[in-house]
């Protein structure tokens, strides 16, 4: 058993950290467990609870580290490609990290993880940045859109990727799955874009159309 004083209390924390993402990405959200973790370290599960105040609180700042991976992934896009090719490249991206990090990936969304209300300000800051890099990539293709509008797209594009992640790989979770996700995803995305490009900015107001 590792002694306390080898560690500092943020390398603890790393290795805290780094333990509880090899047993998700091993075996799932459902076989994270303080003593598992405590076993996997070489540390007592006193020293667990020195350094996060709970179970939720180990798996939170889990899911900010897989929200930074993210994030990093969507920033991932060649320079100077057509905006079509832009988002499918986008979206291939967003399929292709739920598939290669599924159980990192599902435990976002997982029950009472995604209650905002509890959220801390730090970690609504961070899921708050893959809504806004999402902003900024329609930004690039529509600099005349509000901060409004932005935010809608964003939030739609969003919501259509992540529920056809969700209805493919909650029923067979397996990588090879992303190619046959990206046709529907694709599908989604070229009306999407196509609309975001070519209509007038009132109509992409989402449930808000213009009225004469």
């Amino acid at each position: 058993m590792a002694r306390r004083s080898e560690h500092s209390q943020e390398q603890l924390k790393s290795m805290i950290l780094d333990a509880a993402e090899a047993i998700v990405v091993r075996n799932g959200a459902g076989a994270l467990k303080v003593r598992i973790i405590a076993m996997e370290i070489g540390y007592t599960v006193a020293s667990i609870y020195m350094v996060f105040d709970h179970l939720a609180d180990v798996k939170q700042h889990l899911n900010s580290r897989t929200l930074s991976k993210l994030c990093d992934c969507l920033q991932d896009i060649p320079d100077e490609i057509p905006a079509q090719q832009h988002f499918h490249h986008l979206t291939r991206n967003y399929l292709n990290f739920a598939c290669q990090n599924y159980h990192l990936w599902k435990m976002l969304f997982e029950q009472g993880a995604f209650d905002q209300t509890t959220w801390p300000d730090w970690y609504a800051e961070r899921f708050n940045a893959i809504f806004l890099l999402i902003e900024q990539h329609f930004a690039r293709f529509n600099p005349a859109a509000s901060t409004i509008e932005l935010k809608q797209i964003a939030k739609a594009y969003l919501s259509a990727i992540h529920g056809v992640c969700a209805l493919g790989l909650f029923m067979s979770p397996h990588p090879e799955r992303s190619n046959g996700l990206e046709i529907t995803a694709s599908l989604l995305v070229d009306h999407l874009i196509q609309n975001w490009l070519t209509l007038d900015v009132q109509v992409v107001k989402l449930g808000n159309p213009t009225k004469n």
